[in-house]
């Protein structure tokens, strides 16, 4: 039987560390859906539209000389989000609020871009570093690029952030006896989730399932402890594991223990 673990809302939970956002903390500290509010407050169509407009905004270029018209033209010509709006007017009133809203990412996009300009570089918590350099825009004139600013540290932490659990469920798998040659195969991971394979023909397969389940939950519980303790920095954003078991990818259940 497959076992699917996603990260609930990983880029937006790493973009509320890094940017110590006070209000989308004390959202995801509430239990608030971002996504439901978003589509509430910023008159889009449905939560799905909302979803997509939240995650993108946080790699927006709002910082450049076209300020928020910036993003507010990439979506206002983008077939994702043209059956919303494809007035630049409107998306501009969408981008201005967000940030307006979320003043902490925004000032963090802003450190970011000016710490590069500074050192042309910069370094996540974990220690890693990255390094840029200036392109040659369509104008044919050097500029750094922003939009990869501003995605590389979110991103490259979301990735360490699923290595760590990678690496912590495999532990435990061996801690608690399971057989990770036949019983229990750690099978896939794919940018935000981690896939296995489980026997559950065999004696107790489904308790075994069960156990797994409620294992892969706690180690997402248990990432901000973890990640305190190998990378000697407080991580106070609550991170969660969404799991779901089938048997197989296109009829997956949600696991409610």
């Amino acid at each position: 039987m497959l076992i699917k673990v996603d990260a609930k809302a990983l880029e937006w939970r790493v973009k509320v560390f890094l940017s110590q956002d006070k209000v989308a903390l004390a959202e995801i500290l509430a239990g608030t859906d971002i996504h439901s509010e978003s589509h509430k407050i910023f008159n889009l169509p449905d939560r799905t539209t909302a979803k997509n407009c939240n995650f993108r905004m946080i790699f927006a270029d709002s910082y450049s000389d076209r300020g928020f018209s910036g993003p507010a033209y990439a979506y206002a010509n983008d077939p994702k989000f043209t059956h919303v709006s494809t007035s630049q007017a409107f998306w501009t009133k969408v981008v201005e609020k967000f940030f307006t809203k979320y003043d902490g990412m925004y000032r963090h996009g802003w450190d970011l871009i000016n710490k590069v300009y500074k050192d042309g570089e910069i370094t996540n918590p974990t220690g890693r570093t990255y390094k840029f350099y200036h392109v040659i825009n369509r104008r044919g004139e050097p500029e750094l690029p922003r939009t990869t600013i501003l995605n590389y540290p979110v991103q490259g932490l979301a990735a360490e952030l699923m290595a760590l659990a990678r690496v912590v469920l495999r532990k435990r798998l061996i801690t608690r006896g399971y057989d990770l040659d036949s019983k229990v195969l750690l099978m896939n991971t794919v940018h935000d989730d981690i896939e296995l394979d489980v026997d559950h023909t065999i004696d107790n397969g489904l308790e075994l399932v069960y156990n797994i389940c409620l294992m892969l939950e706690e180690v997402f519980i248990d990432l901000p402890a973890l990640f305190e303790k190998y990378f000697r920095e407080k991580w106070n954003v609550p991170l969660n594991g969404e799991t779901s078991y089938g048997y197989d990818l296109g009829n997956l259940v949600e696991f409610k223990k």
